[in-house]
């Protein structure tokens, strides 16, 4: 195969003996989704265990796990989790095509981290940077928060094979009496929109732009206790949590008081993951001392 090029489709990588395999010895024969981000494919449950889940990862050429080659997604979901690199798939090949350090691991710590204005996502300035090789086996994430926000990095032109192993912090559920109490109305626009997070992700930004503007449109008593709860949202592979918390800050922009207080209430009464609660506050009390610049 010309290393420069790699014409097979996910079509033909998916249907490959080899992923056929590792799909059915990862996952079982239960139902599982198939999630395209950005730079990877993310294979898994649709009824994932709520302490543990395991996934396969099926990198692009050249593709990454995270929003982009100069991001770091945060894991607040993961206690630990694990990746063992597979190696390359070809649909041609029985078994996997070993490739030494055809994985950037691009790490950062939970400490001291400034993230995106609009998002809980780290820059790569100041990361950790280690090359990995295929069938290692290391750890993405660990139990002190060393690798809290990262990114796999796929350095090959070909399709690569991951498997992730990933034990969940997930404790809270979503609290749908706030959703109700929000009004016949407001009620309807908050399901469709927690749905829409569910089906698509991030990808609501564009795909589904009515959705968010709708939600963000709504009186912000009723909208934001409801998406603080909403964090608590399963993780499936869509940034899903992620999507939430950037449409709470698009309301906290216009109403940074009210935001300030329902979050710092969130806070004391645990209701939400603590990560995003603190992140949120921070970023809305940035916007209440600019304001007060200007």
């Amino acid at each position: 195969m010309d290393p420069q090029e790699n014409r097979a489709s996910i079509a033909d990588i998916l249907s490959a003996p080899v992923i056929r395999s590792t799909v059915n010895t990862v996952l079982g024969k239960e139902p599982y989704d198939i999630v395209e981000r950005p730079g990877a494919y993310v294979l898994s449950l649709k009824k994932e265990p709520t302490d543990r889940c395991r996934r396969v990862i099926v990198l692009k050429p050249k593709g990454f796990t995270s929003n982009g080659l100069e991001v770091l997604s945060s894991h607040p979901e993961a206690g630990e989790a694990t990746i063992e690199i597979k190696g390359a798939a070809r649909p041609e090949n029985n078994g996997y095509f070993p490739i030494k350090n055809c994985i950037e691991f691009v790490y950062r710590d939970k400490d001291d981290v400034e993230t995106q204005p609009g998002y809980p996502y780290a820059g790569v300035n100041g990361a950790f940077r280690k090359l990995k090789t295929s069938r290692m086996k290391f750890k993405a994430v660990k139990r002190n928060y060393r690798g809290f926000y990262h990114n796999l990095i796929n350095l090959t032109n070909e399709w690569l094979v991951l498997v992730l192993d990933k034990r969940l912090n997930l404790t809270k559920q979503v609290d749908y009496t706030l959703f109700e109490s929000a009004g016949k109305r407001h009620k309807d626009i908050l399901h469709g929109f927690a749905a829409a997070v569910r089906s698509d992700g991030d990808g609501i930004f564009e795909s589904k732009s009515d959705v968010v503007r709708h939600v963000c449109a709504i009186d912000p008593r009723a909208s934001l206790p409801a998406l603080i709860t909403l964090l608590n949202v399963e993780e499936r592979g869509r940034h899903e949590q992620c999507t939430v918390f950037a449409v709470i800050l698009r309301i906290a922009k216009t109403h940074p008081v009210l935001a300030l207080e329902l979050l710092r209430k969130a806070e004391i009464a645990e209701a939400a993951p603590p990560y995003y609660l603190h992140e949120l506050i921070k970023k809305v009390s940035g916007y209440l001392t600019t304001s007060k610049r200007h």
